[in-house]
């Protein structure tokens, strides 16, 4: 029976971490970069913007309605919308000048197409979110995942490795959206249809499905990633091994999540800079349960046969 020890899965994600803390740093420093890139250019995609010009089918002064606006904090000085207006509830809540009283509806209906309509210069913007979310952030965490499995296997491993998987990257993203689709694919379904057919009841049993059943499937194909790296399977073959290798261990491997789960809350409870053994720690813990449990699927089911006696 597959099994694996809670503390030695710790206690080697810590040693492995102190150990290798310039290479892990280097990788975080690498990893979180891309992260912040990303919310930067995702955060810069989601601003929309209004000029003096916009308001011309509202009033003939459109310069001072815009003044007006940018006063009591709907926009800033480049027009970019702000906080404040999108918490409005109603036009009728618009706080403008007495000359633009009358005009509320057709200015707060100014703004709602500006929020609507995806600004074309925003396109190459978005292309390079794109990018990183979808090809260059997969292919850093599947190069991480390789430092990983060559400290676990006592490997000499190497900055460069984490460039190393361009080549996993399609594999990564098919077996992901494989992976999403089977844990909430059946209570998202579920949800639509309670909301189609107004049943609260549906919309219940789906959050119930994703909850218990989701986090179950989750840890049942959540080492589709490190097979891919590890042994290059196919798609279909990395879940399907992950499905075995996590066979009868499934509630250690929640204790494990749950165990991570905390350490990581007391990394950030840490300043923040905690997070720079945690997150690691946690990381190479779980590639070293997964080598634990893979070097013991299939061995517990093998029947020993007896030689004859020369």
């Amino acid at each position: 029976m597959k099994s694996f020890l809670l503390g030695d899965a710790i206690k080697f994600g810590w040693s492995a971490t102190i150990n290798n803390f310039g290479l892990i740093l280097m990788v975080l420093v690498v990893m979180f970069g891309v992260q912040i890139a990303q919310s930067v250019v995702q955060g810069r995609t989601t601003l929309r913007r209004v000029s003096p010009e916009d308001f011309s089918g509202v009033t003939v002064k459109t310069d001072a309605l815009f003044d007006s606006l940018m006063e009591n904090g709907y926009i800033n000085r480049d027009g970019i919308i702000q906080k404040k207006f999108y918490n409005l509830k109603s036009p009728d809540d618009l706080f403008v000048e007495y000359d633009f009283v009358d005009m509320k509806p057709g200015i707060a209906g100014v703004f709602y197409r500006s929020i609507e309509t995806f600004p074309p210069a925003y396109i190459p913007l978005y292309i390079v979110y794109l990018v990183l979310w979808l090809v260059v952030s997969p292919i850093i965490q599947l190069g991480a995942t390789k430092i990983y499995l060559s400290l676990v296997d006592d490997k000499k491993p190497e900055f460069i490795d984490l460039f190393s998987c361009p080549y996993l990257w399609f594999k990564f993203v098919v077996a992901s959206m494989l992976n999403l689709l089977i844990i909430g694919g059946a209570p998202a379904l579920l949800c639509l249809s309670g909301v189609f057919f107004s049943l609260p009841i549906l919309i219940v049993i789906g959050i119930i499905l994703l909850i218990f059943p989701g986090i179950m499937f989750s840890i049942k194909f959540g080492f589709f990633s490190f097979v891919l790296v590890d042994k290059n399977m196919g798609i279909i073959e990395s879940l399907k091994k992950s499905s075995q290798i996590t066979q009868g261990v499934k509630w250690q491997l929640l204790g494990l999540y749950t165990v991570s789960f905390f350490i990581v809350i007391a990394g950030v409870l840490c300043l923040i800079v905690g997070l720079l053994i945690a997150i690691p720690l946690t990381m190479i813990a779980y590639v070293w349960v997964y080598r634990q449990l893979f070097n013991q699927t299939g061995v517990e089911n093998v029947e020993v046969v007896p030689q004859p006696i020369q």
